[in-house]
């Protein structure tokens, strides 16, 4: 698909914000039937592609992938011809007062584990494009830029020994509450 329209990263990031406001008021719906339960990361991925597509203009394409094991990705949105940004979706989780997304999920890969993280992140530099973590949550939707994740786990030398607070420790140094915002933090990182 070419596209003759060019949508600028602002003009992105509203659409993403459009999507990100949906799923926060489909969440907050939620919470009000089923109070103290968590929606699936699926349903929600799904509202957001809807609404955001819903707000794209013609040539802005989102996709959900069938790869994940592959890529890291969940789904993908195609811009200006064939410009590809790739995001893996979570739903936030609580540990006291502290919010977090397990950051450290391994997917298999021909029987070998692998991070999610690391997949993502890899095939965004392998592309010359960016990926982020998009983190569902009732009260507001965050976004982590994946190759900068990548690198403050490498870099970052007195991390917990303990998973859940090495992805505590991640979302409180990376989470941004907008894609523009996440994708500022590209110049923290080096393809």
């Amino acid at each position: 698909m070419v596209s003759t329209a060019v949508t600028t990263q602002e003009e992105l990031n509203k659409i993403l914000s459009a999507g990100s406001q949906s799923v926060m008021d489909i969440y907050q719906r939620f919470r009000k039937q089923f109070p103290g339960q968590r929606m699936k990361e699926v349903g929600l991925t799904d509202v957001f592609m809807m609404v955001a597509q819903e707000n794209s203009p013609t040539g802005v394409k989102f996709e959900l992938r069938y790869d994940e094991n592959q890529t890291g990705c969940d789904f993908q949105v195609t811009f200006n011809g064939d410009c590809q940004v790739f995001f893996q979706a979570k739903v936030a989780k609580k540990q006291g007062n502290n919010t977090y997304a397990n950051f450290l999920y391994e997917s298999k890969r021909d029987d070998l584990p692998d991070y999610q993280n690391v997949l993502l992140a890899e095939y965004a530099k392998k592309n010359k494009t960016a990926a982020y973590y998009i983190i569902y949550d009732e009260k507001e939707v965050s976004w982590v830029n994946a190759i900068v994740l990548q690198n403050w786990i490498l870099k970052t030398g007195n991390l917990p020994r303990e998973e859940t607070q090495v992805c505590i420790a991640a979302f409180k140094a990376l989470a941004r509450t907008s894609y523009i915002d996440a994708l500022n933090d590209l110049g923290l990182a080096k393809f």
